[in-house]
C-alpha cells in the first residue's frame, strides 16, 4: 500500500507492507513520479487537503493510473459546498459539480448534434458513479461503445443504431392528460371508488383526499402515469 502525505513527519509511521510518501497532491510532478514507481492502482482513496483544486487535479492525473474494475473514492466532499476550501453551492470549480459533469461524460454516447456536448472518451472508462454524503465513487469500466441486441429473419445481431441514430423521437404518442374536479362533500366509499376508477392515479392523490372536508373543491389528474 502506498499513502501520500504533505507533513514530513508522517514518514516515521511507515510499516512493513505501508510505504509514505511525501508530496503535495496539487503537485503534478509529484503525482506523475507516484505513477511512474507506484501504479497502476485497484484503489485510489482522497482524502487529503480537500480543497477543490487538490480534488479536482488529483482525479485529472491519477484516473488514468486507475485499472480497469478500479475503484477512486473522494472523501469528505461536503467541502465542495464551503468557500473557504474553493466551494460553494453551486460553484462550477467545486468537485461535487466536477463530478456531476462526469455523469454527463459518461452518457456522452449518446449526444445528439450539439456542439456544447460532445463525445468525450470518459464515456468509454466510467462503470458508475455513486455520490454518498460527503463522499464520491467512481468505478472505471472499460467498455466498448453500447449497442442494442436485435433480431431479424432468425438472426440475433448487435446493433449500433443507439449510438448512431440522431434526430431521436418516441414511437410512443405523448399522453394526454385529464384533469376532473369534484367537491368535498363526497364520503369516503365514494371517494375510494372514484379513486379507483382512475387506473394509476391512486398512488398520485394527495394524502389529504382520504379525509373530508378539508378543501371545497380537489383536482384529479390522470394519466396514465410512469
Amino acid at each position: 500500500m502506498t499513502f501520500l502525505d504533505i507533513d514530513p513527519a508522517c514518514k516515521a509511521l511507515e510499516i512493513q507492507g505501508v510505504e509514505i510518501l511525501i508530496g503535495n497532491q496539487e503537485d503534478t510532478n509529484f503525482l506523475h513520479k507516484v505513477i511512474k514507481s507506484k501504479g497502476p492502482f485497484d484503489l485510489i482513496v482522497d482524502d487529503g487537503g480537500h480543497f477543490m483544486s487538490q480534488q479536482i487535479t488529483s482525479f485529472q492525473h491519477l484516473w488514468p493510473a486507475l485499472n480497469d474494475k478500479g475503484i477512486y473514492l473522494v472523501e469528505d466532499t461536503h467541502t465542495s459546498y464551503w468557500p473557504g476550501f474553493e466551494g460553494g453551492y453551486k460553484n462550477p470549480n467545486s468537485f461535487v459539480e466536477f463530478a456531476k459533469d462526469l455523469i454527463d461524460k459518461m452518457h456522452s454516447w449518446y449526444r445528439e448534434d450539439d456542439p456544447n456536448f460532445p463525445f468525450d472518451p470518459l464515456a468509454r472508462e466510467i462503470g458508475s458513479i455513486s455520490f454518498y454524503d460527503s463522499m464520491i465513487v467512481i468505478k472505471k469500466d472499460i467498455k466498448d461503445p453500447p449497442a442494442s441486441i436485435v433480431s431479424q429473419d432468425g438472426k440475433v445481431a448487435f446493433s449500433s443504431r443507439i449510438i448512431e441514430t440522431k434526430n431521436r423521437v418516441s414511437i410512443f404518442k405523448k399522453p394526454k392528460f385529464e384533469t376532473m374536479y369534484f367537491s368535498d362533500e363526497l364520503d369516503k366509499e365514494q371517494m375510494f371508488l372514484l379513486r379507483s376508477s382512475f387506473t394509476g392515479c391512486a398512488q398520485h392523490l394527495p394524502k389529504t383526499c382520504r379525509h373530508r372536508r378539508l378543501r371545497v373543491l380537489w383536482r384529479l389528474t390522470c394519466g396514465p402515469f410512469p
